[in-house]
């Protein structure tokens, strides 16, 4: 069971796959972080199944070759456009699939930029979002404790807030994170130690 968090602070964006393993009987679905280049992330979020897991890896890999064969850095909002105009292509072949985007990085025009993509392939920009296995009230949460322009300090403790949050409503018997800032010096892995810990050395680095 895993669940992906994001969230945009004033000069950065932060995200967080959280990984679970429970002792009820739920649904596997994949959810895991993946570099697109040095400003920019994302995840797709399926169930299991065969068609929905070769679309994933399909659209990461076009995604992650773009640099490769183009000779440029992919931009975040041709990632976005792409992965929409994929995942809507996927839908009227699947009508039935459930499968969710969270694109996240920084722009050097824009600054940072957080995307979701739904099952639909409708984008939204987004200043937070969950996605993964029942993030309803996480989203609850974040909508509770999120300003804008909030500082890289106040973003650890609203996505520490929701893995506490996750911990409590699941029989937890393994929890992990992968952590990740994205700020216009490219991006940066926050250790599970340093993330629980909230380590002001580290914010101020």
């Amino acid at each position: 069971m895993e669940a992906f968090l994001g969230i945009k602070g004033k000069d950065f964006v932060m995200l967080a796959s959280v990984t679970m393993n429970t002792q009820q009987g739920m649904l596997q679905q994949e959810c895991i972080l993946h570099p697109l280049n040095k400003h920019s992330m994302m995840t797709v979020v399926a169930v299991a199944d065969g068609k929905s897991l070769k679309f994933k890896k399909r659209i990461l890999q076009h995604l992650g070759l773009f640099e490769v064969y183009n000779g440029h850095r992919l931009t975040l909002q041709a990632a976005v456009h792409y992965s929409s105009r994929n995942l809507l292509r996927f839908k009227r072949g699947h009508p039935n699939n459930q499968i969710t985007i969270m694109i996240g990085g920084f722009d050097s025009i824009n600054g940072p930029e957080l995307h979701c993509i739904d099952y639909k392939g409708t984008v939204a920009a987004i200043p937070y979002g969950v996605r993964g296995s029942h993030p309803e009230f996480c989203d609850f949460l974040l909508q509770d404790l999120y300003k804008p322009n909030l500082d890289q300090e106040l973003a650890y403790k609203a996505l520490r807030s929701c893995a506490e949050k996750i911990k409590k409503k699941f029989v937890v018997n393994s929890f992990n994170f992968e952590v990740f800032v994205i700020q216009k010096e490219g991006t940066k892995r926050v250790t599970e130690e340093e993330f629980s810990k909230c380590d002001e050395s580290l914010i101020n680095n």
